[in-house]
């Protein structure tokens, strides 16, 4: 069952917002960055009168921009996303089975942090920054996020 037809996305805040330039790019062009994002979970009190849960979930990106001059990062930004979901039909979702379901919470919430990391890398001057491949369209219904790309 898609966990999304049966939770709605009540409410987004975003929590941090930090982008810090450690050095001013000689040149324009391409750059490269790691990119972590990663989801924790927690339960929520149930709402008033409902036998159906609701969880917040902590969505975390960290992005890490090299330029080759260095050991340092050239550039570091992180952003930290609040997401509320309430279930609204079916079986009450047990905190564990929700907890599992990270690709689907990952196609909803990677595009929000996404768009606000774009803005803050053109805020400093980094348009042409080469993001790894689009998290939430690379995934269909019932895929995994590779390890390698969820931390």
């Amino acid at each position: 069952m898609d966990l999304l037809k049966l939770f709605v996305l009540q409410q987004t805040q975003y929590s941090a917002l930090h982008a810090e330039l450690n050095r001013v790019p000689a040149e324009k062009g391409e750059r490269e960055a790691k990119v972590e994002f990663q989801l924790v979970p927690r339960r929520l009190k149930n709402p008033p009168a409902s036998p159906l849960p609701a969880y917040q979930v902590t969505a975390t990106l960290n992005c890490r921009g090299m330029d080759g001059q260095g050991e340092d990062p050239a550039f570091t930004v992180r952003i930290v996303l609040e997401a509320v979901y309430f279930q609204v039909s079916g079986e009450a979702m047990p905190f564990k089975e929700f907890s599992s379901r990270h690709a689907e919470v990952t196609r909803q919430l990677y595009p929000l942090v996404q768009q606000q990391l774009r803005q803050l890398l053109s805020q400093m001057g980094l348009e042409q920054l080469k993001l790894p491949a689009d998290m939430a369209t690379n995934l269909g219904p019932g895929h995994d996020i590779p390890a390698s790309q969820l931390h």
